[in-house]
């Protein structure tokens, strides 16, 4: 009878150790992180800046909300804001704000976001 505990004991302990470094080892069990893809080459109005402004700005920058919430800039109206690419950059950047407020005002969009409107308005903000 001894043995058969003793046999026992072993096996569970060997199914518990297998079982502990199974789990940490599993990629499933333990997901890293993966790098963000800002995909900033081929970047489009319409496929990529516009639905971070929708997400993020429209609140107060649309066309039906600019002047009740006090946004001065309709961020749906494309040539309007094709004027005011400079000024966005900063205020999104929140960085050289002495002339803009930062945007938007619940916090700072991700650095992704940023990236992709930058990208947008070095390739000649085009729709």
């Amino acid at each position: 009878m001894k043995k058969w505990k003793t046999n026992f004991v072993l096996a569970s302990t060997y199914i518990a150790v297998l079982s502990f470094f199974s789990c940490c080892t599993n990629d499933k069990a333990n997901p890293q992180p993966q790098p963000v893809n800002c995909a900033t080459e081929n970047v489009a109005f319409n496929a990529n800046v516009q639905p971070i402004l929708s997400k993020n700005c429209y609140a107060c920058h649309a066309t039906a909300n600019a002047k009740d919430f006090g946004g001065s800039i309709d961020l749906e109206n494309f040539e309007e804001l094709k004027t005011y690419t400079e000024p966005i950059i900063r205020s999104i950047k929140q960085d050289d704000l002495r002339n803009y407020k930062a945007m938007p005002p619940r916090g700072k969009l991700d650095n992704c976001d940023i990236a992709v409107i930058e990208a947008w308005v070095k390739k000649g903000a085009l729709k």
